[in-house]
């Protein structure tokens, strides 16, 4: 039912990120008014198609329904490497199906897509991705998952590591948040080296910065560095999800956040 609100908040702050929902089996629809969970396989997939979406189902289900996709998990590796169908992976737990509480000091599964260099990447042709089978999917211990082609590609740019590390800008964490009218930007810099950077604050029209706000931040080498705002919100603000992105650029690296503070 976020599928708007999140679309919404990204448009708001202006952060180059793709999101999308679905409701096991149906994924990637155009909108989900009236579903229901009561429905059978037909009905599923009957829903789905009309709006627009896909149905996955999983490795071991021998229906004989016609379905989009598997969803995988780690102990199906073999047959999604092998069988020539689109499937998705869940990020978390991947035995129950279910999303994993977030803990940053834990494995988390994830999927990887190609796409053709300059393509600008979007809603459409993120689920043409994964309905081409051109993407692997990268589970607990590094493992994965996906067709042979691009999982050898990507075990070709793992050996690389410290070029994948500058490329997605991994030496350098951030975090925020919202608390008590404070915006909390927390840094964490691995670099065995100090690290200058420029930082960039999108406000929805409701919220305001009050006070200086110091686009450029040092962060000590492998330390850690916390920077605070007093945040204002108008009446329009009240009741309702604010997003904030954070951008932090360093030399020829980024990296971006969003904290959703309810006011």
């Amino acid at each position: 039912m976020a599928k708007k609100d999140l679309e919404n908040w990204m448009s708001k702050v202006n952060l180059p990120i793709i999101t999308d929902v679905g409701y096991s089996p149906v994924f990637g629809c155009n909108n989900y008014d009236s579903i229901q969970n009561s429905r059978g396989d037909e009905a599923w997939i009957k829903y789905g198609h009309e709006h627009g979406g896909y149905v996955f189902h999983q490795v071991a289900d021998t229906s004989t329904w016609h379905f989009d996709g598997f969803m995988g998990g780690e102990g199906n590796k073999k047959q999604i490497d092998a069988e020539d169908v689109p499937f998705i992976a869940y990020t978390g737990g991947q035995s129950t199906g279910r999303r994993a509480e977030f803990n940053p000091e834990s494995e988390v599964s994830s999927m990887i897509l190609f796409v053709k260099k300059g393509e600008k990447f979007t809603r459409e042709v993120m689920w043409q991705s994964i309905m081409s089978r051109r993407e692997v999917a990268v589970v607990r211990q590094g493992k994965l998952m996906g067709p042979a082609l691009y999982r050898n590609a990507l075990n070709m740019l793992e050996l690389d590591r410290e070029f994948l590390d500058e490329y997605y800008g991994d030496r350098v964490s951030i975090d925020a948040v919202v608390d008590g009218g404070q915006l909390k930007v927390s840094f964490i810099n691995s670099y065995s080296h100090p690290v200058s950077g420029s930082l960039g604050i999108s406000l929805p029209a409701e919220l305001k910065i009050n006070g200086n706000l110091s686009s450029k931040v040092d962060l000590p080498a492998n330390g850690t560095k916390t920077v605070t705002y007093k945040v204002e919100s108008s009446a329009d603000a009240k009741s309702k999800a604010n997003p904030i992105a954070v951008r932090y650029n360093w030399g020829s690296s980024k990296k971006s956040t969003i904290a959703t503070p309810s006011l």
